[in-house]
């Protein structure tokens, strides 16, 4: 019979990154097929939530942002490229090949953009903190995800696999972060408490 799973979105990001850090093999060994195939499944059921959140905060973004938003925020990207590139070239020490200066036209439309850029960049931290505010409470929200547990037996073949000594690398997929290092005794009790049926 099929279950669902009734959390909210923060619980499905720290659950799927759990899943992601679960190994299939390791060491010459691997999860019996059975829990192997519980893993992925999970993995799939847990990536479908996360995508389905991220498309609606996409969605909240576009709503949020006042006409014009995005032609602002390229014309001010290029006001700092152009600025930036102004800088390389004036300060440029002599070694290699001089950095090109910026076009006349480019520093015109650059001199144009800046005398509302402090306004943008105000329009930009509020847009950005209605976002996050928005963020947290779609995170809040309740979700259920369906047959979102490992059984006791599949959480001992991952125990199996896995051991208790020693420390392991936590990745979290899709942030560009450094792996954390933890101890595999506590990232085996982060999936106990959140991914072994009761």
């Amino acid at each position: 019979m099929e279950k669902k799973q009734q959390t909210d979105y923060n619980d499905v990001f720290l659950t799927r990154n759990l899943l992601a850090n679960i190994p299939l093999a390791q060491g010459g060994e691997r999860l019996p097929k059975e829990t192997m195939a519980a893993v992925m499944l999970l993995r799939v059921a847990y990536g479908k939530r996360v995508d389905e959140f991220e498309a609606d905060m996409a969605e909240v973004l576009r709503g949020l942002k006042k006409e014009g938003y995005d032609e602002r925020a390229q014309a001010v990207a290029r006001m700092e490229d152009t600025d930036r590139r102004q800088r390389e070239h004036d300060q440029w020490d002599g070694t290699g090949e001089q950095p090109a200066a910026p076009t006349d036209e480019e520093r015109r439309q650059a001199d144009e953009t800046r005398a509302a850029a402090d306004d943008f960049r105000r329009e930009r931290a509020e847009l950005e903190e209605a976002y996050m505010e928005a963020r947290r409470k779609k995170a809040a929200e309740p979700v259920a995800v369906k047959n979102g547990r490992l059984t006791q037996q599949e959480y001992a073949d991952v125990c199996g696999l896995l051991g208790a000594e020693g420390d392991m690398d936590f990745r979290v997929p899709g942030s560009g972060q450094e792996p954390v290092r933890m101890p595999r005794e506590y990232f085996l009790g982060l999936v106990a408490a959140n991914l072994v049926a009761d």
